[in-house]
C-alpha cells in the first residue's frame, strides 16, 4: 500500500480506460503493471431508429463518471488525490466503430456489435474487391459495401507476433518461478542500506573503503619484492664466491702440475 501511494503521489501511475458493452472501466496500475486502484460506470446501448448505439453524450458522461469513481476509490484507499499520471491508454469494444470526418465530427451513430445490417453483405463478399449486390439503407443514408481484402496480412502478422511474444513471456515467467523456488535468497541489510534509488532507475552502490587494505597490500608487495631482491643478491654473491673458489682451485691444480713437471 505504501509503494502504491508513493507511485500515485509521484505521478508515475498509469491510467487505462476500457469502453465495454456493459461497463466503462478505469484501472490505475503501477510501473510493474500491477493494479492499484479502479473505477467503473455501468451503461447499456439503446435502440434508436433501428440501430443499437450509444450517444456521444452518454460516452462523455460515462467516462467522466468512471474516472470520478476511480478518484473517489483512490482517496478512500490511500487518502490522496490523483494529480498527475505517467500515461493514459484507451480501448473500446472490438466489434463496434465510430466514423469521423476531418473536423472530428461523427458521421454516423456509434455502431455496436448488436447490429446485423451487414449480415447479407458479409455472406456475399468472399473475394477481394467484390461489391455487395444490394445497397444498404441506413437511418441517415445509403451505403455500398466492398470487400477490400479477405485476408488482412498485416493484422494477422501483428496478432501472430503478439501471441509469440506472450508465450515467450509466459515461458520466461514460469522459468523464473521455478528458479525462485529452488533458490535461497537472503538480504544483506548492511549492503542494502548503501543502495540509492533514483528517478532515472539508475542504481548506484557505495563502495567499501579499501584504502587501508590497498596500503597493506602495497606494503606486503614491497616487502615481498625486497625479500626476493635480498635473496637474489645473496644467491648472486654465493654464486660469485663459488665461481671464484672454483677458479682458485683450478689455478692451484695448474700450479701443482707445473711444479711437478719442473722437478722432473
Amino acid at each position: 500500500m505504501k509503494d502504491a501511494k508513493s507511485t500515485i503521489e509521484a505521478g508515475k501511475a498509469i491510467l487505462g480506460i476500457e469502453f465495454g458493452s456493459t461497463r466503462i472501466k478505469a484501472v490505475l496500475i503501477d510501473q510493474e503493471n500491477k493494479p492499484i486502484a479502479q473505477g467503473s460506470h455501468t451503461w447499456e446501448n439503446q435502440l434508436v431508429d433501428g440501430l443499437w448505439t450509444y450517444s456521444i453524450e452518454a460516452i462523455w458522461a460515462g467516462v467522466q463518471d468512471c474516472y470520478a469513481d476511480l478518484r473517489l476509490n483512490v482517496k478512500n484507499q490511500y487518502g490522496i488525490e490523483i494529480e498527475n499520471l505517467a500515461a493514459i491508454g484507451i480501448s473500446a469494444m472490438m466489434h463496434g466503430y465510430m466514423a469521423f470526418n476531418d473536423k472530428e465530427e461523427i458521421l454516423v451513430p456509434f455502431r455496436t456489435w448488436r447490429n446485423t445490417m451487414t449480415e447479407q453483405a458479409a455472406k456475399e463478399l468472399t473475394e477481394d474487391g467484390q461489391l455487395a449486390s444490394d445497397v444498404i439503407e441506413g437511418s441517415d443514408g445509403y451505403y455500398v459495401v466492398r470487400m477490400d481484402s479477405v485476408f488482412d496480412k498485416d493484422s494477422t502478422q501483428t496478432k501472430k507476433d503478439r501471441i509469440v511474444k506472450e508465450r515467450k513471456q509466459k515461458a520466461y515467467d514460469k522459468l523464473l518461478k521455478k528458479w525462485a523456488k529452488k533458490t535461497k535468497i537472503s538480504v544483506n541489510k548492511k549492503v542494502w542500506k548503501t543502495v540509492t534509488l533514483t528517478d532515472e532507475d539508475v542504481y548506484s552502490f557505495k563502495q567499501a573503503d579499501t584504502s587501508s587494505e590497498t596500503t597493506e597490500a602495497t606494503e606486503n608487495t614491497d616487502s615481498s619484492e625486497a625479500e626476493e631482491s635480498t635473496e637474489t643478491t645473496e644467491n648472486t654473491e654465493e654464486s660469485s664466491d663459488s665461481t671464484q673458489a672454483d677458479e682458485n682451485s683450478d689455478a692451484g691444480e695448474n700450479a701443482d702440475t707445473e711444479a711437478t713437471e719442473t722437478a722432473e
